[in-house]
């Protein structure tokens, strides 16, 4: 997988992204006689096949590390139920709330769209989070331990599954012989 390795650039690679994050808007402003239904859709497919088509051909860059369906297959299905649970909330509020300001007020409520993306972003960060703590402990790296007790606590609120699998979480890792052994572990590493 090709991974950002300096800071400049991971800045690099965050403007590019907030850059394409706002651009559908920006070409749907241009094409001023598609419909926003039609146009979002399009949208959506070829941003869909173009991260695709990156994550099978960048995502396999090196020979040497994990490729794209390497990580694909670590990763849990809870995170990637996530992931999509989120990604779908987002087109939910987006595609439903999105163009109600052209109906008069009474009918909407303006707090619904902030709100719904406002918990798709949540549901997406949480998601990565569960991404970049799953690629830290099988690379045993010192900060994996604090991420993965975090989202531990985090879990105890989704009952049952969540509460169970924080409970364990916590159980494992919490104590202090936990701390020490994952320590030199990540040290012989």
């Amino acid at each position: 997988m090709l991974l950002p390795t300096t800071q400049l650039a991971v800045l690099l690679i965050l403007g590019l992204s907030m850059l394409a994050w706002g651009s559908w808007t920006s070409m749907f402003n241009v094409t001023k006689r598609w419909r926003f239904e039609l146009f979002y859709y399009d949208f959506a497919v070829g941003f869909l096949l173009a991260a695709l088509l990156a994550a099978f051909t960048l995502g396999s860059w090196n020979a040497r590390e994990l490729t794209f369906q390497d990580n694909m297959l670590l990763a849990s299905r809870r995170s990637m139920v996530w992931v999509l649970g989120g990604g779908a909330l987002l087109i939910v509020a987006n595609t439903f709330f999105a163009r109600w300001n052209h109906f008069p007020a009474e009918v909407h409520s303006t707090f619904l769209q902030p709100l719904l993306s406002f918990i798709g972003i949540l549901i997406l960060v949480k998601a990565a989070a569960g991404f970049l703590a799953g690629y830290g402990l099988l690379q045993r790296e010192a900060w994996a331990r604090i991420l993965v007790l975090i989202l531990g606590f985090l879990s105890l609120f989704n009952v049952p599954f969540g509460t169970a699998l924080g409970v364990y979480t916590l159980w494992v890792l919490l104590p202090a012989t936990s701390d020490e052994e994952y320590r030199a572990l990540s040290r012989a590493a």
